[in-house]
């Protein structure tokens, strides 16, 4: 059984959201439609959503990032829920994904 996800695009915006859930089941499906979001023009990724999170997470994060430095351009994650931030900092990626970036208070649980 495929699992439909997709990432929402707000119209009119350089943003693009991810679902509730973005682990390892989902990450493949998940990263598609980013690619796709960063293809047309995204440059900007709604966390607030986002509830459960592995380091599939940070994996898919990784690749948009460099899916956006392919189009001369650089993320800005939004919203990174605590957990997602703190798996972030275990695999010392913050560089590549945090800078300057805001956590919002605790939405997130790690699924380490």
């Amino acid at each position: 059984m495929r699992l439909r996800i997709s990432c929402r695009r707000f119209k009119g915006s350089k943003m693009f959201a991810v679902p509730e859930k973005l682990t390892v089941v989902e990450a493949a499906d998940v990263c598609r439609r980013g690619l796709e979001a960063i293809a047309a023009g995204a440059r900007e990724v709604d966390l607030s959503q986002l509830r459960r999170a592995d380091s599939a997470t940070v994996a898919v994060m990784l690749r948009w990032q460099v899916a956006a430095s392919q189009h001369g351009a650089v993320l800005r994650f939004t919203n990174i829920p605590n957990g997602l931030a703190d798996l972030i900092s275990v695999y010392q990626t913050d560089d590549l994904l945090l800078p300057g970036a805001a956590r919002s208070p605790g939405i997130a649980r790690a699924v380490i």
